[in-house]
């Protein structure tokens, strides 16, 4: 089969068709500080499509960061069928219906609220660690989850190793720079793999991979 780097809305729905939503990879999710965005597909989480800086013409959405134990708003939205709210060790799948988020409360409203009686879904880090491996850090943004379609990274991992190689150390906005014609989502799966496998150096505050983190090549 072949791979897909960064596929349409077409494609996804093509493939959707052709195996089964269940049978999709999870990809790298990168959200900013202002909160997540995600395109959701379907249960279970191992089997969510997560894409980077989400596609508009899939459904996506962005949520506020979550203040004490009150509900995120919900600040833009494009018929979402679930949403995720992270909280502690824990995330929270709320599963939304189609008539509370109607074109014309999207319109009338600026900012949605959860509405109270939705029904939810806890997972815990120890349910994901089951199914992928996980940077334990969704408020501020990655995550790298691997399960059907099996990415071919290898390329991106060389390339970023002759970078560094070369330069000593980048930051990944650099490495983004670098390397124009490398899809910036695999990109950063391919660093936060090479950090757990501990064959590059990082300068993550707190578990987070963001632009301005610093990678460093180990010396052999």
């Amino acid at each position: 089969m072949q791979r897909l780097v960064n596929p349409t809305a077409v494609e996804v729905r093509f493939l959707e068709k052709q195996r089964g939503a269940l049978k999709y990879d999870i990809w790298t999710g990168y959200a900013s500080k202002a909160g997540f965005e995600f395109a959701l597909k379907s249960m279970p989480i191992a089997q969510l499509l997560i894409l980077l800086e989400a596609d508009p013409e899939i459904m996506s959405y962005t949520l506020n960061q979550l203040v004490a134990r009150k509900k995120s708003e919900l600040v833009k939205s494009e018929d979402p069928d679930a949403i995720c709210i992270c909280e502690n060790s824990s995330i929270i799948w709320y599963f939304l219906s189609n008539e509370f988020f109607s074109n014309s409360k999207r319109k009338s409203c600026k900012n949605f609220q959860i509405p109270d009686g939705v029904t939810s879904r806890i997972i815990t880090y120890e349910y994901l660690d089951k199914k992928a491996t996980l940077l334990k850090n969704w408020r501020r943004g990655l995550c790298y989850l691997k399960s059907a379609l099996n990415y071919d990274l290898s390329p991106y991992i060389k390339d970023i190793k002759s970078l560094l190689a070369e330069k000593g150390e980048l930051s990944l906005e650099s490495i983004f720079s670098l390397l124009q014609s490398k899809d910036q989502s695999l990109l950063i799966a391919s660093v936060f793999l090479l950090s757990q496998k501990r064959e590059v150096l990082t300068d993550m505050d707190f578990n987070e991979l963001g632009f301005g983190t610093l990678v460093q090549g180990r010396l052999s």
